[in-house]
C-alpha cells in the first residue's frame, strides 16, 4: 500500500527572502519604466517649463527659465496664503490644520 506523506517539508534547496515591502509581479515592469522615462523628481523645473510651454520658450536659456519659474512659484504661494489668511481669520491653512 502507498502511504502519503501530508506533512509539508521545505526545499532546502528554496531560499526564504525576506521583504521589506510586499512583492509585486508588475514591479520589475515599472523598475524598467522608471529607467526608461524621466520622472518628475527627476526632471529639472526648465524642463518641466519647456514641456509645458512648448515653442513660447524655444529661444529661453534653461537659467531664465528656472528663474521665471521659481518667481513664479513664490508668487503662487504668497497669493495662496494670502487667500488662506482671507478664508480662515488670519491663518494658513497649514497653521489651521496645526501643521505650521
Amino acid at each position: 500500500m502507498i502511504r502519503l506523506n501530508t506533512i509539508h517539508k521545505p526545499d532546502p534547496a528554496m531560499e526564504v527572502a525576506t521583504l521589506s515591502k510586499p512583492y509585486s509581479p508588475l514591479q520589475p515592469v515599472a523598475n524598467a519604466i522608471e529607467r526608461i522615462f524621466a520622472s518628475d523628481q527627476e526632471q529639472t523645473r526648465a524642463q518641466k517649463t519647456r514641456s509645458i510651454m512648448g515653442d513660447l520658450v524655444a529661444d529661453a536659456a534653461d537659467e531664465e527659465l528656472e528663474l521665471y519659474a521659481t518667481e513664479f512659484q513664490n508668487l503662487i504661494d504668497e497669493w495662496l496664503d494670502e487667500f488662506e489668511r482671507q478664508a480662515f481669520d488670519h491663518q494658513t491653512l497649514k497653521q489651521v490644520l496645526g501643521q505650521g
